[in-house]
């Protein structure tokens, strides 16, 4: 479907497209997203106890929700730091950890891994994102490995030397953080368009293969991850997805023959082109031309790479406003609405990142496009409104009620963990219950 340039044909053009594939989507997230808890509750001589008051509260799901976490203690000020980690925590349980070599050692064998390390812009120390991370209960995902843009600048240029250093930078990192993050993004945008310009880059031989091979020496246990950016979702100038030919699809198959220790897949999605965001018009077009609006075309691209056996993670997100007015911002949430019911409606989906949470500080033209979740005096938009009741709200189970004649109160809920409290004769048990896919949940209390 031709997306148009006016902003009342684009929205109904957006609601079209979502509502062509609203029946897969509603019936996926029921099928896949939740199941059946039963809670059976008996006293000490194990009969039931009708009229037991059951309240249940979830505490966390299956899809993990993020951000990464760049501006972490960079906002300006103690107040805007501490308003910055609210706003994060209040939302998501997922960050992601910058260890962007080049920042993380700008001078050789002096790496800023500590929270007392010189500042830098958009690059927090890894020690201080894991403290925020285990001060709010958030679970830190490291980004990333072997990333040839930012290789750092006394990078040998000799490649026996080279993969002798990366092998020294492997280790250090994995002796430090293996026990304390447990997924990393292995290898970023290796068929993007910083690997064409790979031969310009130092790298190991065989550079991804080696990179993985070298993440599960150094990184045993760690889920491993190849990511790669918003092109992994269509085949650029051709209208559509070109499944077994599509590189990135092609590159996976090729590391998966060989037998590279590949867990887990990124694809990133970014609504914008670097140089082509400038007006609406042909941010529109460009749109248009990836179907990156199409839901029922995100499903399919979905099913495609789900044939992996991999769980796939929608790993960095922008979906910028190209304007200023209230109207751009409920565009924004519209958009970003329909998008994470897509996303999460699918199986294969573990988790979704959006990619930065304040307008203005993002890399390049991403900066100007107010792609934020939030202003830059940190007040909330829209779109941090909708995803924090999608998030927290609409796709959490909380529930009051009590058990009937046969002791039993029954549920539908959304996997994850959930909290019951069970009350009967002035008497209360408090336990925590796993919910997971395609199972259902049961459990006997004993109250007496």
């Amino acid at each position: 479907m031709a997306i148009p340039t006016d902003r009342a044909s684009f929205r109904a053009a957006l609601r079209e497209n979502y509502a062509m594939a609203k029946e897969r989507i509603d019936s996926s997230t029921e099928k896949h997203r939740m199941g059946d808890i039963a809670i059976r509750v008996v006293d000490g001589h194990n009969r039931p106890i009708a009229g037991a008051a059951v309240k249940t509260e979830q505490t966390g799901g299956d899809v993990r929700f993020g951000a990464n976490s760049f501006l972490l203690g960079g906002n300006g000020s103690p107040e805007l730091d501490r308003r910055w980690e609210e706003l994060f925590a209040d939302v998501f349980d997922l960050a992601v950890v910058p260890f962007f070599w080049k920042d993380l050692e700008p001078e050789q064998g002096k790496p800023r891994f500590d929270m007392k390390s010189p500042a830098r812009y958009r690059r927090p120390p890894p020690d201080a994102v894991l403290d925020f991370c285990r001060r709010h209960g958030i679970e830190p995902k490291a980004h990333t490995l072997t990333y040839q843009q930012f290789n750092p600048d006394w990078m040998s240029n000799d490649p026996d030397e080279c993969e002798q250093m990366y092998e020294a930078w492997y280790a250090q990192v994995g002796e430090r953080y293996r026990s304390s993050i447990p997924s990393w993004d292995v290898v970023n945008e290796a068929v993007s368009r910083y690997g064409w310009t790979s031969s310009l880059q130092p790298l190991p031989r065989d550079w991804i293969a080696w990179s993985f091979a070298a993440a599960r020496r150094h990184f045993p246990g760690c889920r491993l991850i190849l990511n790669d950016d918003t092109a992994a979702w269509s085949n650029r100038g051709y209208h559509y997805f070109g499944r077994e030919t599509h590189p990135f699809v092609l590159l996976i198959e090729n590391m998966l023959l060989k037998g590279v220790p590949i867990d887990e897949i990124g694809l990133q999605f970014h609504l914008m082109d670097h140089q082509e965001s400038d007006t609406w018009k042909r941010a529109s077009g460009h749109l248009d031309e990836e179907r990156l609006l199409e839901p029922a075309e995100l499903l399919r691209v979905l099913d495609h790479y789900a044939r992996f056996g991999r769980p796939i993670h929608i790993s960095e997100i922008t979906v910028p406003c190209f304007g200023t007015t209230d109207d751009d911002e409920a565009l924004q949430a519209e958009i970003a609405e329909m998008l994470y019911r897509t996303w999460f409606s699918h199986p294969a989906v573990a988790s979704i990142v959006w990619w930065n949470v304040v307008d203005g500080h993002a890399y390049g033209k991403e900066g100007e496009l107010r792609g934020g979740l939030v202003n830059k005096d940190l007040a909330t938009k829209a779109v941090y409104r909708t995803l924090l009741h999608l998030i927290r709200t609409e796709w959490r189970t909380t529930t009051n009620g009590s058990t009937d004649a046969t002791g039993t109160y029954s549920i539908r809920a959304y996997h994850g963990h959930h909290h019951v409290r069970v009350t009967a004769a002035g008497k209360t048990t408090e336990v925590d219950l796993v919910l997971r896919s395609d199972t259902t949940c049961q459990t006997v209390i004993f109250i007496g």
